[in-house]
């Protein structure tokens, strides 16, 4: 460095002059000022002497060579802006009518002389510094701090200035470089500046820190939620600093973390509150509830009954019906396949049987519905309808084989008993009667019963159907019967269906009916009578009845034993028949004298005086009959009887026949039947088949008798027993077989 350059630094040392004179002072070093202010720098200098100031002038650049600077009042930035205020002898100022912020910069005031070497800048030059003004503002605000704004620049200003605060455009009464605020709020939304010599400070506005507020949950689609969609869920906040941390809740329970929060193929389980917490430095805070409302079609659809247990008809019992569905549900309550209701419940007040069965409940909205499991409702209840039926149907006869099946209406299940007229005769469902009989038919019930109580079905008849059995005769009326009274003999049988009768007399049928009457009945009524009981399952004869029709002797007659002649000395045996019932005592009269009893008199080494007229006297309790008289003739020579069925000559003269006896004997059949059987047995004892009776024995003279002698004649009634056959020849038989004639001359 020359010794002129060194000179000249010394020289611009402010209070400092070069030996030779040569002095610049710069009243500031420095000058801060506002952009777009006015400024001036004061500035003196002092030329040494003898020097005469050619040019002086300021510059933005250091000599640092022989050269001479530009003048800061030829660069066009500067042009019209810049003033030099000082003149050529002492005064250096320069004005800056408009500061600009490229005004900063250092500047130095140079002046020339006239003198070779006569040049000089003022050391150090002046630092310019262009600022703007500023509201400082802390650094962190927390909502609730108290916070002071300070109106600064970047550099101190030359001049101290006067403050002017704003707020929102309207003056504050503060008027320094600061502003105390008092509590402040996140709320705080004011613009602040500062001014100062008409220049204002850029508007400012809190930065208050906090922590979350003002939190909401939006959803997005908006509109109803319905199952199997998707949903996100968006978590807003004010927070400063900016909320970062989101976390998620369902109910008590963290389910994500995010600002949002997305939920496909969304189901019911979603549906609930949702919170979103959010959270920075400051603080956390949670959002109200957003209410998920995914809507969906019934599900878990279920049916409970009121009271549980056992059903018994006559109580009340009520259905719920509960589902999970999304909106609310309609209920309809299904019996079968019937609605029977609509409701949330279904009450039946007195049920009864017929309220037994399924029932259902359909759940249903607009997005579907669904029917719930069925509930079987058991009404317990005692028997009723109590009916009886038989297998087979149809006619039942006997030997087959019978089931009655006995069917009610209960609940629980019922036990069965069956009844025959007032006795238990069997258990169970059915009752099986095998190889079924009489005895069995009747009216037969089956008695019902559970726990619940007890019914009697209705009387079935069984009809059991069998031929005619225990066929048996009365007679009315009873005891005696006796000849000319009424009778009725009635039949009585076991049959089923009803028989028919017919009566028998031995072997020919008499009658029809359950009774048979014979009216004035007479001897030839008694026989064995049969009743004949029959229906079309068979027939059945019964007993025998004997009819034993009492009647008072008739047909009284007398025979001698032996026939013919009857000699003193001899034995004769009167006998005496007759037809009656019950069975005759005989009396034998001689005159008017009882002689003998007994059905024969036999009179043994007869004498003469037992001739004379004999009667036998037949009697029973109903009436007594006296026979005709028999006249026993004794004599002592008596001739021979002429067989009348002999052969004789046919001159023989019959005057000559002299105490001669003739008997014309016809045998007659006998029509009575009663006597008939007298006869047979007579006829049995002496060994012929057929009982004869003769009549007419006529006594014959040797001469002819007048019709006076007929005074002599004795008649009587003679029974005689022809011994063969061989001698009935040439006999004529009579039909009346009722009459017996005599005849004894």
């Amino acid at each position: 460095m020359s010794l002129t350059v060194f000179l000249l630094f010394l020289l611009l040392i402010p209070g400092v002059v070069a030996q030779d004179g040569w002095a610049v002072n710069y009243n500031s070093k420095s000058h801060c000022t506002l952009k777009g202010t006015a400024l001036t720098i004061e500035c003196t200098y002092t030329p040494p002497s003898g020097h005469s100031v050619q040019k002086a002038f300021w510059t933005k650049e250091l000599v640092t060579s022989g050269s001479e600077p530009p003048d800061l009042l030829d660069d066009p930035e500067y042009r019209g802006r810049v003033q030099y205020l000082g003149d050529e002898h002492r005064d250096c100022s320069l004005r800056f009518k408009n500061v600009t912020e490229k005004d900063q910069s250092k500047y130095y005031f140079t002046f020339i002389t006239d003198q070779p070497g006569g040049k000089y800048q003022g050391e150090g030059g002046v630092d310019l510094s262009v600022t703007d003004l500023q509201v400082e503002v802390p650094e962190r605000v927390i909502e609730g701090d108290e916070v002071t704004l300070t109106c600064k620049t970047t550099c101190s200003l030359t001049v101290r200035p006067t403050f002017t605060w704003y707020k929102n455009e309207h003056p504050l009464s503060s008027s320094n470089d600061s502003h105390h605020l008092q509590s402040v709020s996140s709320d705080n939304k004011d613009r602040y500046r500062c001014a100062v010599l008409g220049q204002n400070s850029p508007e400012v506005t809190l930065n208050v820190r906090y922590g979350p507020k003002n939190i909401s949950v939006s959803i997005s689609p908006s509109g109803e939620i319905v199952e199997g969609s998707s949903v996100t869920l968006t978590c807003s906040s004010d927070g400063n600093p900016p909320v970062q941390n989101y976390t998620w809740f369902k109910g008590t329970s963290l389910v994500a973390k995010g600002e949002t929060y997305t939920m496909k193929n969304i189901s019911s389980v979603d549906s609930g509150e949702y919170k979103c917490r959010s959270s920075n430095e400051h603080g956390e805070k949670l959002s109200e509830a957003l209410t998920l409302n995914v809507l969906y079609p019934p599900k878990s659809v279920s049916v409970s009954i009121h009271p549980s247990g056992e059903i018994v008809e006559g109580s009340s019992v009520t259905l719920t019906c509960s589902s999970d569905a999304n909106p609310p549900v309609e209920y309809n309550w299904i019996k079968g396949t019937s609605s029977v209701a609509k409701g949330k419940t279904y009450t039946m007040n007195n049920i009864s049987s017929v309220d037994s069965g399924e029932y259902k409940c359909r759940s249903s909205n607009e997005h579907g519905e669904k029917l719930s499991e069925a509930l079987t409702l058991n009404v317990l209840y005692p028997p009723k309808s109590v009916s009886v039926s038989i297998s087979p149907s149809g006619e039942i006869v006997e030997g087959s084989s019978v089931t009655l099946t006995c069917s009610s209406d209960a609940n629980p299940p019922v036990e069965y008993n069956w009844i025959k007229g007032t006795s238990s005769v069997g258990k169970g469902e059915t009752y099986t009667m095998k190889n079924i009989s009489s005895v069995d038919s009747g009216e037969y019930k089956c008695r019902s019963s559970n726990k619940h109580g007890e019914k009697l079905s209705e009387a079935l008849t069984v009809n059991v159907l069998y031929p005619p059995k225990s066929v048996s005769v009365s007679i009315s009326p009873s005891g005696e019967i006796v000849e000319g009274s009424s009778v009725n003999l009635t039949c009585s049988s076991d049959g089923n269906p009803p028989v028919e009768y017919n009566w028998f007399k031995g072997t020919s049928i008499v009658g029809k009916g359950e009774t048979y009457t014979m009216k004035n009945i007479s001897s030839v009524n008694s026989r064995e009578y049969k009743c004949r009981s029959s229906n079309k399952h068979g027939e059945k004869l019964s007993e025998a009845l004997n009819l034993n029709v009492l009647y008072p002797p008739k047909n009284i007659s007398v025979s001698i034993s032996p026939s013919g002649e009857i000699m003193e000395g001899s034995s004769v045996t009167l006998t005496c028949s007759s037809d009656a019932n019950p069975p005759v005592e005989y009396h034998w009269i001689k005159g008017t004298s009882s002689v003998g009893k007994g059905e024969t008199y036999t009179m043994k080494n007869i004498s003469s005086v037992d001739s004379g007229e004999y009667t036998c006297r037949s009697s029973n309790k109903h009436g007594e009959k006296l026979s005709e008289a028999l006249t026993e003739n004794l004599y002592s020579n008596l001739g021979t009887l002429q067989d009348p069925w002999a052969t004789t000559s046919d001159d023989s003269d019959p005057s000559n026949e002299d105490d001669v006896q003739y008997a014309s004997v016809v045998p007659l059949r006998v029509r009575n039947i009663r006597n008939a059987e007298n006869s047979a047995m007579t006829a049995s004892a002496f060994g012929t088949d057929e009982e004869v009776l003769y009549a007419s024995i006529q006594h014959r003279c040797d001469k002819v008798v007048d019709s006076t002698e007929e005074d002599d004649v004795q008649y009587a009634s003679v029974r005689f027993i022809h011994t063969g056959a061989a001698n009935r020849r040439a006999v004529s038989t009579y039909d009346d077989v009722s009459v017996i004639y005599s005849t004894l001359k």
